[in-house]
């Protein structure tokens, strides 16, 4: 396998973990997002 070849596969799969990363940190933020959410409509409740 020439060198060019080898680069691009390794430049390819490093944008694929570049995009599973992301994937990850969009998720995470969504989560807490609906955490953050449920914890003001408990404290709302809980309130009145």
């Amino acid at each position: 396998m020439t060198n060019e070849k080898r680069n691009l596969k390794r430049a390819q799969r490093e944008a694929k973990q570049e995009k599973q990363a992301q994937t990850v940190v969009r998720l995470i933020c969504v989560a807490l997002i609906i955490l953050a959410i449920a914890y003001l409509a408990f404290t709302l409740i809980s309130i009145s």
